[in-house]
């Protein structure tokens, strides 16, 4: 009876520690800057709808432009990060792996290396009229560049 009983609060405390796939705003930005001490704040973040009425959260800070895409329920279905061609590519590359960690749940490593095997890297990406689309798994990755800006996207398909 002691194991059933141990073995039911081991499993109930797995299944409580564990980081929900679907999560809104807030979430993201308490879960970036508990893991990469990054200083956002979700009040920064500014909501906004398109022409199709798809909703959005931006945020224009030193790092780029992130903008998180929500679905009818406020919560992420998709990240991205456009920075400016004043911007080292290299630093850019690593705030976006950072923000596909919190939204897909990947460890770093996992990430990097994912982001590595589909050339998402600084050697590869560049101030010049490109783009790139791929699907790893249950997220594609989208790069857009021109001569100003490069953008990157990650969103669950």
């Amino acid at each position: 009876m002691k194991r059933i009983v141990i073995l039911t609060l081991v499993l109930a405390l797995l299944c409580g520690c564990s980081q929900e796939s679907k999560f809104g705003t807030e979430q993201f930005v308490s879960r970036i800057n508990r893991q990469y001490a990054f200083e956002y704040e979700t009040a920064d973040f500014i909501k906004a709808v398109d022409e199709n009425g798809e909703s959005y959260m931006f945020y224009d800070g030193e790092d780029g432009f992130i903008a998180l895409f929500l679905d009818n329920g406020n919560s992420i279905t998709g990240v991205s990060l456009m920075i400016s061609d004043d911007m080292n590519i290299a630093d850019g590359i690593n705030t976006f792996l950072k923000i596909c960690c919190i939204f897909t749940g990947n460890e770093e490593a996992v990430q990097s290396e994912i982001l590595d095997e589909i050339e998402i890297t600084a050697e590869k990406i560049n101030y010049a009229d490109s783009n790139l689309i791929i699907t790893v798994g249950k997220y594609k990755y989208v790069v857009i560049s021109n001569e100003y800006s490069v953008t990157f996207f990650c969103n669950r398909v």
